[in-house]
């Protein structure tokens, strides 16, 4: 079994890559209800600590707002002898081989497709990108080493690229993906992405594969950003506050970095237009009742802001493509046969707060303070990873008439319990 996708795929949470988040991933919990073989890119046994991991921690000198966290520092991955010239950290690399196609930041598109993220020279991914002995999602195929099982993950951006746009049938669907591209019809496929400049045909190219292959596999859809506790925050009337406090006229901001949300320009110009404001570095300092003004970031054009927003017609706009994506899924699972695993629905019966696990569980979508969403507020707990791949094995079960037994959830919500 192999599994390809993003931050969710890689088993990420707290806020970061590390050992214990990658074992305890939905595609390892599920490898071992199957009693199959599954290896995650793992760091070195004592870099454990991978990069990124945050802890909660009650210290919060400027009494702001913001939940406080600390990095963890000890048994990382970093090679610390060692910094890029645009002064992104350097990882250590993988030892071995892997299942795991998940990375952070990453989505099919970014896994091989595209030479930019194989090369590194996006400043969020290139580190996770650099790690791995070959970022190629398609290497095994080409090489001849192929899989029985694959788990796809899909993100929302990507979703309406997996048919050949609105109106378009099964049997336009088949058509495209069974007939066309003769480049794949040999017995050695070309790398991606025969010069094609459309993404939806790197996912029309993957499930041809799959079916030379003849694997079997499902598909997640993914929750929108904006579903997810930590883009639910909204700071505006505090900072609006604040500015009629001071008397300032506005802010001095940068935008929080387009990989880790989907951007939004605010309408009308002006950070302030933005119907919800969640704050990234700076914003505690900037909403601190005991930081003195002059030395508030915003308010000083020298320390901006760093701030991310988004408008409630970004959100109607979105409710519009999902109903798309919907049918688009639709067509995708009975033209190709690859069932969807519904991530969206099941998000959305998270936050509405009735999700009961098949052990008895009530799952809590809140943050801080939940179960099943990490430190991080935008990443699932290893609780939440369980929950999730149960939902996928409830999948497999009924597309391929087999009973693989549901991970037991209750065990994950004991912080010291080993799975």
């Amino acid at each position: 079994m192999v599994v390809f996708g993003g931050s969710l795929a890689a088993g990420v949470r707290d806020g970061g890559l590390f050992n214990e988040g990658m074992e305890t991933s939905f595609g390892s919990l599920i490898a071992r209800q199957m009693g199959v073989e599954f290896k995650n890119p793992l760091f070195d046994k004592e870099d454990y600590n991978g990069f990124g991991r945050l802890e909660p921690t009650t210290f919060n000198p400027t009494r702001g707002p913001i939940p406080k966290f600390k990095n963890v520092s000890n048994n990382t991955g970093i090679d610390f002898t060692r910094r890029e010239a645009n002064g992104n950290v350097v990882l250590k690399k993988v030892q071995g081989s892997y299942d795991n196609y998940g990375f952070p930041y990453g989505s099919f598109v970014s896994q091989g497709e595209t030479p930019m993220y194989i090369k590194g020279t996006n400043e969020y991914m290139s580190p996770f990108v650099k790690r791995l002995n070959n970022p190629d999602i398609t290497a095994e195929i080409r090489e001849g080493r192929t899989f029985d099982f694959f788990i796809l993950e899909i993100p929302e951006m990507d979703q309406a690229m997996l048919t050949l746009g609105k109106g378009s049938t099964v049997k336009d669907l088949q058509q495209d993906v069974l007939n066309g591209f003769p480049e794949f019809d040999n017995g050695n496929p070309p790398a991606f992405p025969l010069g094609a400049q459309n993404d939806g045909l790197f996912y029309r190219n993957f499930f041809k594969k799959m079916r030379r292959i003849e694997a079997k596999g499902v598909i997640l859809n993914l929750p929108h950003v904006y579903d997810l506790p930590f883009y639910q925050q909204n700071y505006k009337d505090q900072i609006r506050t604040l500015l009629n406090t001071y008397h300032v006229q506005g802010l001095n901001w940068i935008g929080a970095p387009s990989e880790i949300k989907v951007k939004a320009e605010p309408i009308g110009g002006g950070v302030l237009n933005a119907e919800v404001l969640y704050g990234y570095s700076g914003l505690d300092s900037l909403l601190s009742p005991v930081v003195n003004i002059y030395l508030k970031p915003g308010i000083n054009p020298y320390s901006p802001v760093m701030l991310g927003f988004h408008n409630f017609i970004d959100m109607k706009n979105m409710k519009s493509v999902r109903q798309e994506n919907t049918r688009s899924f639709k067509v995708v699972e009975e033209a190709l046969g690859y069932p969807i695993v519904d991530l969206f629905n099941l998000y959305e019966s998270i936050s509405a707060g009735s999700y009961v696990t098949h052990d008895g569980i009530k799952v809590n979508g809140s943050w801080p303070g939940g179960n099943f969403f990490s430190n991080d507020g935008v990443n699932p707990s290893a609780f939440g990873q369980a929950v999730i791949a149960n939902e996928i094995i409830k999948v497999i079960n009924k597309h391929y008439h087999v009973t693989i037994e549901p991970v037991p959830t209750r065990v994950f919500l004991q912080k010291s319990a080993k799975y």
